[in-house]
């Protein structure tokens, strides 16, 4: 096998289709997998299996922070095309996504708490 530095065009395309497929198979299999936990836990009573979507989360954000930066590296000489900072506006994305899911299952938690006191 080749060194990648010596592939030509050919072959580094080919690499790039199956690497693309590759990552939408895993995709497609841990979107599916997700799915089948949440039916699986919301009709059988089955513990919830935070697996599959806690990699899936991972895998797309690194995915859409690893693109951004990479778009601004090849972008940060070129005069014509400036672009903003997209890495930062992704890391602080992520920083408020998470404080409003935090505080979505804190109220949750807390009123769920407080209607089982109620009609205990």
């Amino acid at each position: 096998m080749k060194k990648k530095d010596n592939l030509d065009e050919m072959e580094r395309n080919i690499q790039t289709r199956a690497a693309a497929l590759g990552y939408r198979a895993a995709i497609l299999v841990l979107s599916i997998w997700g799915i089948y936990s949440g039916c699986k836990t919301l009709i059988c009573d089955a513990p919830h299996n935070p697996l599959p979507g806690g990699i899936l989360c991972i895998v797309l954000l690194v995915r859409g922070i690893s693109e951004a930066a990479q778009k601004q590296r090849m972008t940060a000489g070129d005069e014509e095309y400036r672009t903003p900072n997209l890495v930062s506006r992704y890391i602080l994305k992520i920083v408020g996504i998470a404080l409003v899911l935090t505080a979505a299952i804190l109220v949750f938690g807390f009123f769920f708490v407080l209607y089982s006191r109620i009609y205990d």
